[in-house]
């Protein structure tokens, strides 16, 4: 797991912009990758930006998705999300661009820089936002074709603000 922020938060993070991974996934049963953004202010609850999250057992829909969860069992979790087609195995193989746009008014959600879903942005994540990749394995759907060694392979992340007009 790769992190913009830490326990005694501080690191990277900004409010609002375009955030982006240029990545290389792999095609083997059993793994998790993803990318998101996590809101710094966990006093209400956890904001979650699922700029993607895949499935390599299920290769041909790729998750994308804004999630709030609650601080205590008595709140309800906010969800908005969405499963993308895809070609099967498009992702494992060649390295893919995956995006998202967090505005004041909505979030876009990007594949190779081509625009795939957006959704409307909710309060809770009008905060500041640092970046989170994950590769986690999920051993219960690996089988005999699962190699020993599987990677994610990362290019760049990165971050960018726009700038005010006239300026």
């Amino acid at each position: 797991m790769l992190s913009s922020w830490d326990a005694c938060n501080s690191g990277f993070a900004q409010k609002y912009g375009y955030f982006e991974i240029r990545t290389r996934l792999p095609s083997a049963p059993g793994f998790w990758p993803s990318f998101w953004l996590v809101g710094v202010d966990k006093r209400q609850g956890t904001a979650e930006i699922d700029v993607f999250e895949y499935l390599t057992h299920n290769p041909d829909k790729l998750s994308l998705g804004i999630h709030k969860h609650p601080r205590n069992q008595t709140e309800t979790r906010k969800t908005f999300a969405t499963r993308h087609e895809i070609e099967p195995g498009s992702l494992g193989g060649k390295f893919n661009t995956y995006g998202v746009e967090v505005t004041p008014d909505i979030v876009v959600f990007y594949l190779n820089r081509r625009e795939i879903w957006r959704t409307p942005m909710l309060e809770e994540f009008r905060q500041p936002m640092y970046m989170l990749i994950s590769f986690p394995t999920d051993t219960g759907q690996m089988d005999a074709s699962t190699p020993q060694s599987v990677a994610m392979e990362i290019d760049y992340v990165r971050a960018y603000q726009r700038k005010p007009i006239g300026f």
